[in-house]
C-alpha cells in the first residue's frame, strides 16, 4: 500500500512540474512575439537599444552580429543577402543608418516559399526596426544570393576608404548611399538627402571579390 501511495504521489509531482514548465514555456514564447516555428508571415517590431553604447558602429561585423541575433529569434536559418547603409559625405566612418536584408526559404511545396526579413538600424535615434514580409508571388522570384562576409577582398573599410578618395565626383554631396548586393559595393554620392533613387547619382561600383572598379556617371 505504501508503495502504491508513493507511486501516486510521485506521478502527481511529475505532472505538476510538467504543468509549471509548460506555463513557463508559454510565458517565455509570449514575451518573444517573433519566436515561432514556422516563422510568422508578417512582423513589424521596434526595439530601443543603446546601439552606440553596445558596439562599435563603424565595424560592419559588429553591426551584423547584432542584426543576426535579432533575426535568429525569428528564424535561425535565414541568410544575409543585402546590406545598405547611409553616411554623411563629411564623415564616411560611421553610418547614420543601416539595413540588413535576410531571406528564409521553405522547400516543402511546389514552389520554394520565401520570407524577407529586414533589420533597420537608426544609429542616430538608437532605434531598431525588425520587420518581415512573406513573398506572395506565385511562382516566387529567383532566390537571392547568400553573402559570406568572411570571403571579401573589399570589405566595408576598403570600400569606404575608396569612396572617400573619389568623393569629388559630386560637387554638392550631402550623403553617401552604399549598397552591398551580389558581392558588389554600389556607392552613390547624393546631393538631395530626401531623394530615394541613388542610381541617378554619380559614384562607383566595386567588386568585393576581385577589387574591380566601375565608375558611374549618374543620370541627372
Amino acid at each position: 500500500m505504501k508503495n502504491k501511495k508513493f507511486a501516486i504521489l510521485w506521478w502527481a509531482t511529475v505532472l505538476i512540474l510538467l504543468g509549471l514548465f509548460g506555463l513557463c514555456g508559454m510565458f517565455y514564447i509570449g514575451n518573444r512575439p517573433y519566436l515561432t516555428d514556422p516563422p510568422q508571415n508578417s512582423l513589424n517590431i521596434t526595439l530601443n537599444r543603446n546601439i552606440q553604447d553596445e558596439i562599435d558602429t563603424s565595424d560592419l561585423d559588429s553591426l551584423y552580429t547584432l542584426a543576426r541575433e535579432i533575426v535568429d529569434e525569428w528564424a535561425p536559418d535565414a541568410y544575409l543577402y543585402r546590406i545598405s547603409l547611409t553616411t554623411p559625405c563629411a564623415d564616411l566612418s560611421t553610418p547614420t543608418s543601416i539595413r540588413f536584408a535576410f531571406l528564409k526559404t521553405n522547400y516543402l511545396d511546389i514552389y520554394t516559399k520565401q520570407w524577407n526579413a529586414f533589420v533597420d538600424m537608426d544609429l542616430e535615434k538608437n532605434e531598431i526596426q525588425f520587420w518581415v514580409d512573406k513573398e506572395e508571388r506565385d511562382p516566387p522570384p529567383p532566390l537571392q544570393k547568400r553573402l559570406d562576409l568572411s570571403s571579401l577582398k573589399i570589405g566595408l573599410p576598403e570600400a569606404r576608404d575608396f569612396a572617400n578618395q573619389v568623393q569629388n565626383v559630386s560637387n554638392e554631396c550631402n550623403k553617401v548611399d552604399m549598397f552591398f548586393h551580389n558581392y558588389v559595393w554600389d556607392i552613390s554620392y547624393v546631393d538631395d538627402p530626401t531623394f530615394l533613387v541613388s542610381e541617378r547619382y554619380p559614384g562607383v561600383k566595386i567588386n568585393a571579390l576581385t577589387g574591380e572598379v566601375q565608375w558611374k556617371s549618374g543620370r541627372k
